[in-house]
């Protein structure tokens, strides 16, 4: 049943939004739910494209920007915690910064815990330490909470073997909240237009253009200047007032992981194996939970009790020094061609350059995409 119901697919017009929530301005992703996509070159160590790596050896390169957002988060600190300056730019290979050997020690520390008590499970990262301190507290602060009343916890949000739901009730009634699955396969390629607003709360416009489900392209414009960027499956490109260069490895598996984001929401067929995770709050709003796996990401959505939209959906991505988790609201539904899709979404990272509020005040569907603007353009 929940095959049938979700796939080729399910319900594009709001999961296409899903997408967009995470889009940062400077590159955008492609997606196929049809065909899968050509096999790609193996993918480089951080050992290989950078100098003077010693701990972080056979790691693929594409881990090592989450991995350097989660010590600035769980720390409080920025880049230059670890790495030293030299003539006003930041010199990440040198090591005359002694933080820097203090990290080294502590990724191995952490590392060990993990590998020889969680079996190589990222269970312990900085943040279980330092929570967000650049020294861990090693005391508990005076005075002392009251301990929770028995019984609480998350067990308290399970509901009885016997009432709980089971994944195909709830995708079923999110498919019918939508509109139902004949009102959204009709929706096909798509422009959308609207606005961003960043952490720092720097503003821009921002419209999205869909080619079916291969190809997305997004335009920016702030007071600074405009941006371009796309992504094709294979490859992608990005402008700026600033520089045209093709996506470097980090984007592209961001871009990758737009792809399995756009393949977990086709709940039945991305993630098989759902199974219902209790209850909880989003805001005021009573949710119900799923979790799943998809490749090496946990998934967990959370759809409105009452309602069955899907309110928030949080991914998250194991590295070796620990996980980074993105989250993702969707708030202030409409009906747009006969399907419910958010007009508002929030995401929420560990990489600030992925977080923002998107808001759309203008969607079309089955619109003429001219197919040449997704190709880099000439260089001047």
């Amino acid at each position: 049943m929940m095959r049938e119901n979700i796939k080729r697919g399910l319900v594009f017009a709001a999961f296409l939004f899903t997408l967009i929530a995470l889009v940062p301005n400077r590159w955008v992703s492609a997606w196929d739910g049809q065909n899968a996509a050509p096999a790609q070159a193996e993918e480089k160590t951080i050992d290989q494209t950078h100098k003077n790596i010693q701990v972080l050896k056979g790691v693929p390169d594409s881990q090592l920007r989450p991995i350097m957002q989660l010590f600035n988060a769980s720390l409080g600190v920025n880049c230059a915690g670890c790495h030293a300056m030299k003539e006003g730019r930041m010199d990440f290979a040198s090591d005359d910064n002694p933080h820097k050997q203090v990290a080294r020690q502590m990724i191995k520390m952490v590392m060990e815990i993990n590998k020889n008590n969680f079996n190589g499970r990222a269970q312990v990262s900085c943040y279980t330490c330092h929570q967000g301190k650049e020294h861990p507290v090693g005391v508990p602060p005076l005075p002392l909470t009251a301990p929770a009343p028995a019984g609480g916890g998350a067990a308290a949000n399970a509901a009885p073997a016997g009432d709980a739901p089971n994944a195909d009730q709830i995708v079923d009634k999110y498919v019918q909240a939508v509109g139902g699955k004949a009102a959204a396969d009709k929706l096909k390629n798509s422009r959308m237009k609207g606005s961003m607003v960043m952490p720092n709360g720097q503003s821009s416009d921002l419209e999205v253009v869909v080619d079916g489900s291969s190809k997305l392209l997004v335009k920016t414009t702030t007071p600074q200047g405009a941006a371009t960027s796309a992504f094709t499956g294979t490859g992608g490109w990005v402008k700026n007032s600033r520089e045209q260069r093709a996506m470097n490895p980090t984007e592209t598996a961001m871009a990758k992981g737009l792809l399995e984001d756009f393949n977990v929401i086709k709940l039945g067929e991305a993630m098989p194996k759902l199974t219902y995770a209790g209850r909880a709050k989003v805001g005021d709003r009573d949710a119900v939970a799923l979790r799943g796996m998809q490749g090496n990401k946990r998934v967990r959505l959370l759809f409105d009790a009452q309602t069955g939209l899907l309110l928030r959906r949080v991914v998250t991505t194991d590295t070796v020094i620990g996980s980074t988790p993105v989250q993702t609201d969707y708030e202030d539904y409409r009906e747009v061609d006969g399907v419910k899709v958010p007009m508002t979404i929030r995401t929420s990272a560990v990489d600030q350059s992925m977080a923002g509020t998107r808001k759309f005040t203008e969607v079309k569907y089955n619109v003429q995409v001219d197919a040449t603007q997704f190709e880099a353009p000439a260089k001047p």
